[in-house]
Parts: structure tokens; sequence; C-alpha cells
């Protein structure tokens, strides 16, 4: 990945949102294909480049997981140690702090670029007005600054808390 390639955003369907969700927060997702695939079109009028949906049981879930991992640096991932819980409901940015204004959002997004990320696969809790307001939000203040970067960098920044 090039530093001037524009990072993408994917917008995780709430295909499995409506299903084995532990958090007692109200879901307002239909898990019928009309409603995810009017969220994909939302999602890529506002901005995102995929839409992505998934299909796996929970044990093909965690044993991709697992998988994907494993090809980290630490060999484990993100995910590697969590449990039920920590895969299925949300868990304000899967650990990786994109929560926020967007602008905290857009900065965090911009260090992780500066150590080679060029995806970001994102999940809402409150789908259509968080993925149109994500969309039309963030991706702008993201490309001023990612425009700005080295080709190469000599050494990765760290993420900002």
């Amino acid at each position: 990945m090039s530093a001037t390639e524009p990072v993408r955003f994917a917008y995780w369907v709430p295909d499995v949102s409506g299903g084995p969700v532990t958090s007692t927060i109200e879901q307002r997702t239909d898990r019928g294909d009309d409603y995810n695939r009017e969220l994909a079109v939302l999602a890529e009028n506002n901005g995102f480049d995929h839409a992505l949906t998934q299909v796996r049981s929970m044990a093909g879930y965690g044993a991709a997981v697992k998988q994907a991992g494993a090809s980290t640096a630490d060999g484990k991932g993100m995910w590697q140690d969590s449990g039920f819980e920590g895969l299925v409901q949300y868990n304000d940015g899967f650990r990786t702090g994109l929560i926020g204004t967007p602008e905290r959002i857009a900065e965090r997004i911009v260090a992780y670029k500066r150590l080679g990320v060029d995806l970001f696969l994102l999940g809402f809790l409150h789908h259509q007005e968080e993925v149109e307001y994500f969309g039309r939000r963030v991706p702008p203040l993201v490309r001023e600054p990612e425009a700005r970067l080295p080709d190469r960098e000599t050494e990765p920044a760290a993420v900002p808390a």
C-alpha cells in the first residue's frame, strides 16, 4: 500500500447484528435481504467503498478471527482473546478506539494509515443514522491529512490514545 492511495471504508451490513446480540441496548435491525440491501446502498451513497455481510456461524466466525490474527505481528490480533460477548455485541470501537467526535476518529484513522492500515471495516448500532453521519463527516476529515502523508514512513507513528 502506498501512502498516496486513499484509505478505504467498508460497512459491515447488520446481518448478524439482529441475531445473537447480548446487549440490552435497543436493536433496530431487520435481518431481511431488502433492509440489508437498503443499508448497502445507503453506505455506498455516503462514501463507503464496500458493504459486506456475513453468513458464518459463530464457530466459523471464531475460527476466522483466530486465522486472521495468526497473520499479525503478535500472532494473535485484536480479537484472539475475545469471548462470545466481545465478538458479537458492539464494544465501543472494537478496541481500535474509533469512538468520539468525527475529528478524533479521523485523527485515529490517519494514525492507523501511517502504520499501514488501508481498509476499515465498520459497524454501527443505529445503522441508518450512523452510516450516513459517519460517511458524510469522517472520510472528508481523513482525506486532507492522509494526502500529506509521505509515500513511505521510515518509522511508524503510534496511534494516539
